[in-house]
């Protein structure tokens, strides 16, 4: 599917539904979102995201690629509950988000992750503008973050068990243009 504009789909937005190895590029989305539920191997790449109920929402979704998308101005644009998100994940793993830009002022987290959506790869982003966190990560493993840039907001980890705090890898990404440190497995030291 390319060059269409799918708009005014509220909360129902366009779905993909167990479906594999589809190519979703060069769309607009005006006041709807792209949902991807049991959908695996799918490139959506270079497609403009704004207002809408959602941006991204991914429901055990695997090995999707999210490149090159533009999110910006939604007033609520991913949720799983009343707080809003550009790309949310839940229960989806092996998923590489990588060289989006995410400047929506309006939303509370640019990307959520949740439920064990483990092993995706975060690159090469830019994050602003949210009014929580950039990247929040929540009951997921061995995630990667590498060569992230985010401008007034940041990362978020939480979970009860051990794994979903010391298993995942960050590696030069920025905040504010300060390199943003993560440590694990260490004892003793101190944060200045």
């Amino acid at each position: 599917l390319s060059g269409f504009r799918l708009q005014n789909g509220g909360q129902d937005g366009f779905t993909v539904l167990n479906a594999e190895h589809n190519n979703l590029s060069k769309l607009y989305f005006s006041d709807t979102f792209l949902y991807l539920r049991s959908s695996d191997y799918n490139l959506i790449k270079n497609n403009s995201f704004e207002g809408g109920y959602y941006g991204i929402a991914a429901e055990s979704s695997d090995f999707n690629l999210i490149e090159n998308n533009y999110f910006s101005g939604s007033s609520s644009a991913i949720s799983s509950e009343s707080s809003t998100k550009d790309i949310s994940l839940y229960a989806s793993s092996n998923n590489r988000i990588s060289s989006n830009v995410f400047n929506s002022s309006y939303v509370s987290y640019n990307l959520y992750m949740s439920s064990q959506s483990n092993s995706n790869i975060i690159e090469n982003n830019t994050f602003s503008n949210s009014t929580r966190d950039g990247v929040s990560i929540h009951d997921s493993e061995n995630i990667g973050l590498y060569f992230n840039t985010f401008s007034n907001n940041g990362i978020l980890i939480t979970g009860n068990n051990i794994e979903y705090w010391n298993t995942h890898i960050m590696t030069n990404n920025t905040l504010n243009g300060k390199l943003i440190y993560y440590s694990k497995n260490d004892t003793g030291g101190s944060v200045s």
